[in-house]
């Protein structure tokens, strides 16, 4: 674990004197990193952006709503999901050779659904009448996928094409425009691009929902409109695992717990399987790109498409992970920037599963997390509480190297379960990224990075290296704990630590020495209070004027918890 350093320059800035300062600092980090491209990460926090789609038409802009349903009615665009019994269906899905709660439960299920038949017969639903219907038969969270799956109405224009979920990216919010329009125009400025005119090249990757097909669409749509010439990259663990491509629907309910895909998405499906035929194919995609992106779910899901059993990396996630490391840009979000922790030596974690509650008291657990929908489809593996701490104590991708990254951060309180991680792994640093909010990287060859935060959320970057855990009589104290959070437009030059930084802060800053900024963010829960810590020099924080959240370097705070 390397050694403290000393925060170097830590200012709070005018905005015009900041700016100046950002050109220079930035001019001073091209002079001084070696004459290899530096590496671009767009890391998202993940949630539910605010863009305006088919299917979710309530984050279209008012003003926007009509042009936006008119474009989706031209289109024939997906609305909703649709669900409609079927007796083949249901026959199938009975003949499923395992059950949780084997023979028993299977019997107890379906004597219960069948009664439901005669309000169900004849009948097309959308989803929440759907699942009404389904409540009286206490389903887990796994079979109600399973019945989800194999009821599900494939939706058709009248082509006889099916319906997809469109974006209509004009109508959505500027700065959820501007999350994927600036990564395009990072794709734009790719050093590998070929000496081309026309959009840059995105390629998307999808691996990380367990129905891999299911958010096709949606990125095709939003990155064509955010100007890119857009590709899907159909891995998932099924996929790399597959000796004849014909068995892609069944090895994906084994690995994936998703069922009956196929038919569902029968274009992508036979886009997948022709590439899976064929993977010189594959490997022109990835050395064409001009960007890679990687989507929500489940990180592990996506590492186990990328890597075989062993661990090891395939051979087209080598030449993918090769061209990142050359510059082109890697931008992900949720799971799809969770799974870049990790740096060259194995020695930086990739976080997995957990909530901060358990965390705190449990601690973290290096384990492989079960398959989704396990019970069904194979064995699982590990038998731990639905909310323990997991990670992967060699990482994840190993291209976002500064310490673990973690998502969906102020949204899901995970301060708590990000502190706990750092400590239990002796990490020095950890970066936590708010829901509809980007932290632009970018990694020069000397060891160098440039941080930019863009969005509506902000970064909360832990700072761990003089950390320590007491433990009284009663509750556990964490303490020498520094953080940082940094808001849209504040930038940051790192190496093993914060070098400087610069707030958009107006002139005179507020500095908060021994009080906490940001209540709303540490609540006391669960037995867990943050406090900050006084005594020290000032600490350069302000508010922001539109929503009143703090920004602000190098906070001393301690954490403590109740154990009981």
């Amino acid at each position: 674990m390397s050694r403290p350093s000393a925060l170097a320059s830590v200012t709070a800035r005018p905005t015009e004197v900041r700016r100046n300062l950002g050109t220079i600092a930035l001019l001073l980090l091209a002079m001084t990193a070696s004459t290899a491209q530096a590496r671009e990460l767009w890391l998202i926090g993940g949630g539910a952006d605010p863009v305006c789609t088919s299917t979710d038409r309530m984050q279209c802009l008012p003003e926007k709503r009509e042009a936006a349903a008119r474009a989706f009615g031209q289109a024939q665009a997906l609305e909703g999901n649709q669900f409609q019994f079927d007796k083949a269906q249901r026959d199938a899905l009975y003949a499923l050779p395992r059950w949780n709660g084997g023979e028993v439960r299977r019997q107890a299920l379906f004597q219960q659904f069948d009664a439901l038949r005669p309000r169900l017969q004849g009948r097309v639903f959308g989803e929440t009448e759907w699942h009404e219907h389904l409540q009286d038969l206490v389903l887990t969270e796994d079979e109600l996928q399973l019945f989800d799956n194999a009821f599900e109405v494939r939706p058709l224009r009248d082509d006889g094409q099916t319906r997809r979920d469109l974006v209509y990216l004009d109508g959505s919010d500027t700065k959820a425009q501007a999350l994927y329009r600036d990564f395009v125009a990072l794709a734009a400025n790719s050093p590998l691009r070929r000496a081309r005119s026309g959009k840059p090249r995105v390629l998307v990757l999808t691996a990380s929902s367990y129905d891999v097909f299911g958010s096709v669409d949606y990125y095709l749509s939003l990155f064509e409109q955010a100007g890119a010439e857009v590709q899907w990259l159909p891995l998932e663990p099924g996929f790399v695992r597959a000796h004849d491509c014909r068995e892609l629907d069944n090895l994906r309910f084994a690995w994936n717990g998703a069922y009956a895909r196929a038919a569902r998405y029968p274009e992508l499906a036979a886009y997948q399987q022709d590439l899976c035929e064929h993977p010189d194919k594959l490997r022109a995609m990835v050395a064409s790109a001009d960007a890679f992106f990687i989507n929500g779910g489940d990180q592990s899901l996506t590492l186990r498409s990328l890597q075989s059993d062993d661990g090891r990396f395939t051979a087209l996630a080598e030449l993918l992970l090769q061209r990142v490391d050359a510059g082109v840009p890697l931008g992900g979000t949720s799971a799809g920037t969770a799974v870049q922790s990790g740096n060259a030596g194995g020695a930086i974690p990739m976080v997995s599963n957990g909530s901060s509650d358990h965390a705190l008291r449990h601690g973290a657990l290096a384990a492989e997390i079960n398959a989704p929908g396990c019970p069904m489809s194979q064995a699982c593996v590990l038998n731990a509480p639905t909310d323990q701490l997991t990670y992967r104590p060699s990482g994840g991708l190993r291209t976002f190297d500064l310490g673990v990254v973690d998502t969906h951060f102020f949204q899901r309180g995970r301060e708590g379960r990000l502190l706990r991680l750092l400590l239990d792994t002796q990490t020095p640093f950890g970066f936590g990224i708010d829901e509809s909010t980007a932290l632009h990287v970018q990694t020069h060859a000397d060891g160098s990075s440039q941080l930019r935060v863009h969005g509506l959320g902000g970064v909360w970057i832990l700072d761990a290296r003089t950390a320590a855990v007491a433990r009284d009589a009663g509750p556990g104290r964490a303490t020498g704990i520094r953080a940082s959070r940094l808001l849209d437009g504040d930038t940051a030059h790192w190496r093993d630590g914060l070098l400087d930084a610069h707030l958009d802060c107006p002139p005179r800053s507020e500095f908060v020495p021994g009080t906490l900024p940001d209540p709303e963010a540490f609540k006391s829960k669960s037995g867990r209070q943050w406090q900050a810590l006084g005594g020290g020099p000032p600490v350069p924080a302000c508010r922001r004027a539109t929503d009143g959240r703090w920004r602000y370097l190098g906070l001393p705070m301690q954490l403590i918890q109740t154990l009981d």
